[in-house]
């Protein structure tokens, strides 16, 4: 994901701070939503003959017992599994028949096998969209004061610890680059208002 700001976007009569995550450069605003695409990609939900196939590959691996209507169950199965995404399902499957397990899953077992997989990524795209939102949200006056405070900072020599970690020439070059950056949104919002 782009480098992030943290931003004050208001602050509550008691005095408490209501702070958003934004992108660092509007510029970047192309490449998140190009990395919230992907991830909805991911997580695009399996098709009933994916989970079917998927199903009865896994199962012939397990003992059947004759009883119960095959075709309920199977109804049954691609319902629960409807709204997960096809790879999770795959790997689901797959970590099951691989782990030592004597029978076949039931659907729940499987669906949190596959919520513990897919709730990394779910929580950055929900995190993304956020971002996405309130930098879409940000007007250019709030916007601009966003990049004069952070303007001050990098003239008081804030480093994110990840630079600072590098040594001196990494911070001057950081400090640099970031620098003329900042100065060019500015002077490109101050244009535009």
């Amino acid at each position: 994901m782009p480098e992030l700001r943290q931003v004050t976007l208001a602050q509550t009569l008691d005095g408490t701070r209501i702070n958003a995550m934004v992108l660092a450069r509007r510029a970047d605003l192309p490449a998140l939503k190009s990395s919230i695409e992907a991830m909805r990609a991911e997580l695009t939900p399996a098709e009933p003959q994916e989970i079917a196939a998927e199903l009865a590959r896994l199962f012939s691996h397990y003992p059947q017992k004759g009883a119960g209507n095959n075709m309920t169950a199977a109804q049954d199965w691609v319902e629960d599994m409807s709204s997960v995404s096809a790879k999770a399902f795959r790997e689901a499957c797959r970590k099951w028949r691989r782990d030592p397990n004597a029978f076949k899953p039931s659907p729940g077992q499987l669906l949190a096998l596959i919520e513990k997989m897919e709730a990394p990524l779910r929580e950055r795209l929900e995190t993304a969209e956020e971002i996405e939102t309130e930098t879409e949200r940000m007007s250019p006056r709030e916007r601009l004061n966003h990049l004069h405070q952070w303007l001050y900072e990098l003239e008081l020599g804030f480093t994110p610890y990840e630079v600072h970690q590098k040594g001196q020439d990494e911070i001057e070059r950081y400090l640099e680059t970031e620098t003329a950056l900042v100065k060019a949104e500015i002077a490109e919002i101050e244009q535009g208002t």
